[in-house]
């Protein structure tokens, strides 16, 4: 049948024809077939006995995805009826020549091709409108949260899943191939919370490599396959990972609980291994508000604050993200070629009193094991009385907090143990003060006794309680 197949020659078809600047400008970043088959059969594996499918391929491009899974139905003995929406006309031709084509090779096939933008055409359906699979690799845009159709989440391909999540009929299934930012951001939190109360999710299937599932189309992008469903499910979310498209077909899942995936975020625990740290960190009792500390990020930002800046010997420290590396603060540098100093007539909001501080990156390179980057500074380090702290870092700061803790919170915040937690909490790059402030930590005595001996941190840890 081989249906999956044509779409992707179409979509080899449309690559060739046009740039990799002009496919960036349409968020076109067309599904592998090897992917396409995966979520096919995830959807197959689970999907009632209806003799008679309608399936949604929302941003259908060249139609590998809902060709996939039409492909995967037919060999049931079901009959298919696929609605593919596709806004990029020279795309769309292509599509409505492939599916033309399956639908000759298949009398149970049949299709509509829908030149428009699904989100606008999705708010226009009426209420008795249902589909009972959709399947997608949405475009990937920002969006203003108080602007455009589809929600308020602020990118496409949430509005996208939104959209879609509601034109699910009762039972019915969808598969998005889609970032994962989603799952932790806190500009995504609302889109979470709407998205989980009119469906639950089955699947995860988490690509380990940012580069790999969208092989040579220039994606840096830590990216997952979703499953959800509109109505009940087990009780246990399934989850599984490979490196990029290699062995997807053979990749063996875990059954985790609910309990340990799905919360104010959704964790991605990927071994047994995984869920034990889970349950560990998660029964520390303290957080830095109950340990009486703040996290605040970097009030300097350079493009703004050019005129407080300063070359001079004669002005304040100032620190950037390239002074703070693993559990070390380096400054001046000489080889940075940005000013390392800010003037003492600063506004006062920009500058910070010398105190004891962890410093952290709230950025790591894509591809940086230490997703947390963490360094102690202490009061008298730097031989002045205020501090710049460009807007890359955030500070954890308290009255009168001392050396012991902020070196023992350093070392914890960089330790194998919290990095791993970390990865499993937040798909993202950024370390955000929030879920800083959400993240477990141990008893004061356990970080003091750290902070005499950082080099044994992960051997406190694997005590702490």
């Amino acid at each position: 049948m081989a249906f999956a197949q044509a779409g992707a020659v179409a979509a080899e078809i449309r690559v060739s024809s046009t740039s990799a600047e002009a496919r960036r400008h349409l968020n076109q970043y067309f599904t592998d077939t090897a992917i396409a088959m995966f979520m096919a059969t995830g959807l197959v594996l689970r999907v009632d006995h209806s003799p008679a499918v309608r399936i949604l391929d929302p941003g259908a491009g060249t139609g590998t995805l809902g060709l996939a899974l039409a492909e995967c139905l037919l060999k049931t003995g079901r009959s298919v009826h696929l609605i593919a929406v596709e806004l990029d006309s020279p795309t769309a031709r292509l599509l409505e020549t492939t599916l033309a084509a399956a639908a000759a090779k298949e009398t149970r096939f049949t299709f509509e091709v829908v030149m428009d933008d699904f989100l606008a055409w999705a708010g226009r359906r009426p209420p008795t409108f249902a589909v009972d699979l959709v399947i997608a690799n949405p475009p990937y845009f920002k969006m203003s949260p108080s602007s455009g159709p589809g929600g308020d989440a602020p990118n496409a391909y949430a509005r996208f899943m939104e959209a879609s999540a509601n034109l699910l009929r009762q039972g019915g299934r969808m598969a998005f191939i889609v970032p994962r930012s989603f799952m932790s951001g806190f500009y995504f939190r609302r889109f979470r919370e709407r998205l989980h109360n009119v469906t639950n999710l089955e699947r995860v299937h988490a690509f380990v490599s940012r580069t790999k599932p969208f092989r040579g189309q220039q994606v840096l992008q830590e990216t997952v396959v979703v499953q959800y469903c509109k109505g009940p499910v087990e009780p246990a979310v399934h989850i599984s990972s490979t490196a990029g498209i290699l062995g997807l077909a053979s990749a063996e899942s875990i059954s985790i609980s609910r309990l340990h995936v799905l919360g104010e975020v959704i964790r991605l625990p990927l071994s047994d291994a995984d869920v034990g740290l889970l349950e560990r960190l998660d029964a520390w009792p303290e957080t830095l508000e109950s340990l009486g500390l703040k996290i605040s990020t970097g009030p300097v930002v350079p493009y703004r604050n050019e005129a407080s800046l300063s070359d001079g010997p004669n002005g304040l420290p100032l620190l950037w993200m390239k002074h703070v590396q693993h559990q070390e603060m380096s400054w001046p540098l000489s080889s940075f070629k940005k000013k390392q100093f800010i003037c003492p007539k600063a506004p006062k909001k920009l500058l910070v009193r010398a105190q004891n501080l962890v410093v952290l990156r709230r950025f790591t390179p894509k591809e940086s094991k230490q997703r947390i980057v963490a360094a102690p500074v202490f009061r008298d380090e730097l031989r002045a009385p205020f501090w710049g702290l460009e807007n890359h870092l955030n500070y954890v700061h308290g009255t009168r907090v001392g050396r012991l803790r902020v070196r023992g919170l350093a070392a914890i915040f960089g330790s194998g143990s919290m990095n791993r937690y970390f990865e499993m909490v937040c798909g993202n790059t950024q370390a955000d003060a929030t879920l800083f402030r959400r993240l477990p930590l141990p008893s004061p005595n356990i970080i003091d006794q750290i902070g005499r001996s950082p080099l044994r941190v992960d051997e406190y840890l694997s005590e702490a309680q």
